[in-house]
């Protein structure tokens, strides 16, 4: 992930270069950059297509290469609450692993568009497909804005079956799987034919359950879980945690305390 890029910034959709405008001459009209031509294409490849044949020009800009990749977020409360995300914030030491999936909630699957050739080194590749993906979600008409925050540190991306987390230079592999499950898992349909997944995790350091909604294609969306912290203070250990789609964190409901019911006499 390159620090010099800019999510509010423009990039060449062929070769990735930054799209500047030089400062208005005293005319009043804009010195086009030695980059910039205007659009989304850069002088270069601007000048390269004006080279070919028209027929030529036209198959290269529209060649477009489809990419699937997903998209996981977490809560960073909950992974600060476990030390991981101190751990993915360290420049010296870069966090190799393993990343927990039962904390996190796919956000996005889809394809990405890339127009024009690719780089051939797999490597290469692969880091212009993520730079470019956390380019496009950290723009304000990002996909999902609604159920998911613009891409940061910690967040995973899954890209050709492995899994890349965002680190604070660039994208790592690492291992993405859920602790094993060492309670029951019972699912509920609902009349609508919704399914709904409940899964235990009573030996976990935070022993939680969880609740999720499986879609059509086997994939799975967190709603909420119930869970108890033994580090938060007595009184407050057990809390529940719900996804809500109008907000980007995780919603935390007051911490739940067992009173004794009052009967009141009528």
């Amino acid at each position: 992930m390159s620090q010099t890029r800019d999510p509010n910034s423009t990039y060449c959709r062929r070769c990735g270069a930054e799209l500047v405008w030089e400062h208005p001459k005293g005319s009043g009209h804009y010195q086009m950059s030695s980059d910039y031509v205007g659009g989304d294409i850069c002088r270069s490849c601007l000048e390269e297509q004006r080279s070919m044949p028209t027929g030529a020009a036209q198959v290269m800009d529209e060649d477009v290469t489809k990419i699937s990749v997903t998209l996981y977020q977490a809560p960073f409360a909950v992974l600060s609450e476990r030390g991981l995300l101190l751990k993915m914030h360290d420049h010296n030491r870069p966090y190799a692993g393993p990343v927990p999936s039962q904390y996190y909630m796919p956000v996005f699957h889809g394809n990405l568009e890339f127009r024009g050739p690719l780089p051939q080194d797999p490597i290469a590749r692969r880091a212009s497909i993520l730079e470019n993906f956390f380019a496009l979600y950290n723009r304000d008409d990002r996909p999902n804005p609604k159920t998911s925050r613009s891409m940061s540190v910690g967040d995973v991306v899954k890209l050709d079956g492995q899994f890349y987390l965002c680190a604070p230079t660039c994208f790592t592999q690492v291992d993405f799987k859920s602790v094993e499950l060492n309670g029951p898992v019972v699912r509920l349909v609902t009349p609508d034919g919704s399914t709904l997944e409940v899964s235990v995790f009573p030996n976990d350091d935070f022993p939680c359950i969880n609740i999720d909604l499986l879609q059509k294609d086997g994939s799975s969306e967190r709603v909420c879980f119930v869970e108890h912290n033994p580090e938060k203070a007595p009184g407050h250990q057990l809390h529940i945690g719900v996804y809500c789609s109008t907000e980007e964190d995780t919603v935390y409901y007051d911490s739940y305390v067992r009173t004794e019911e009052k009967v009141y006499e009528v």
